[in-house]
């Protein structure tokens, strides 16, 4: 009777053990799965955090490396606009130095070109007066010559290089009149009389003139101012005059009637 007390006995037993087993050891398998889960999310959270930190860091690095080199290129930008501004100042400077000295080189043009233009107009004016009391030769072309030179010195658009030769010009071509012989065709009018002659001046001192046809020679006479007749004896010579100015004759020595006759 033994025997079936410790079967019962090892049944009990093995029951227990079942049930300990199914009662403590079941929950603690499932609680380490749930730990082992929360610990591969938190493994898997933080391997995500570090890749994002990662890469974040390599972004920065990558910004960091764009800014210093941003850095760099406005340095040198600003290393070029400095030079550029010291060039510009430099030559600010240096054109307002120019701009001061232009306007007193103006300013002294100016006072410079006024006194100029009353010199060449005194010195028209005088060419013009002496014209008029000269003896009386080539008059339509040298009241030309300073006529045009005075519409010349009117003119605000013309250089005063140009006022001041056209000048000079004048006063040449009237000094030039004093050593030079010249025969040229004209009518003078003659005892109320228009004649065509041939008229001869000698330098500014004389004016003859000869009428080839009627065989009649004479002077113009500063005195009266008139052209008068000379002797019939005078005529061979101004004809000779009149021939050797041309270029139609040998020279040769002649005799005039040089002179003025000049009233007291």
């Amino acid at each position: 009777m033994k025997t079936p007390v410790f079967e019962f006995t090892i049944k009990t037993l093995i029951y227990s053990v079942s049930l300990f087993i199914i009662t403590f050891l079941i929950p603690c398998f499932s609680f380490a799965d749930k730990e082992t889960d929360m610990v591969k999310k938190v493994i898997a959270k933080t391997t995500q955090v570090q890749k994002e930190e990662h890469l974040k860091n390599r972004k920065w690095e990558r910004d960091n490396i764009a800014l210093i080199r941003q850095l760099r290129v406005l340095r040198e930008r600003r290393e070029r606009l400095e030079t550029r501004e010291s060039k510009l100042k430099n030559k600010l400077f240096s054109r307002k130095e120019k701009v001061v000295e232009q306007k007193r080189v103006l300013k002294e043009s100016i006072i410079l070109e006024e006194k100029l233009y009353g010199y060449l107009e005194k010195l028209v004016l005088r060419l013009e007066s002496f014209t008029k009391s000269d003896i009386p030769f080539l008059l339509e072309e040298r009241k030309k010559r300073l006529a045009s030179i005075k519409e010349i010195l009117r003119d605000p658009d013309k250089a005063n290089s140009e006022k001041y030769r056209r000048v000079l010009e004048a006063v040449r071509i009237e000094t030039d009149y004093g050593d030079s012989v010249e025969v040229y065709k004209e009518k003078i009018l003659i005892d109320k009389k228009d004649v065509m002659v041939d008229l001869l001046r000698v330098g500014r001192v004389s004016l003859f003139f000869a009428n080839l046809t009627a065989k009649k020679s004479g002077f113009y006479n500063p005195s009266t101012k008139n052209y008068e007749y000379l002797p019939d004896t005078f005529f061979d010579e101004i004809k000779k005059s009149v021939e050797v100015a041309k270029g139609g004759r040998v020279p040769s020595i002649v005799k005039l009637p040089i002179g003025r006759i000049v009233t007291k």
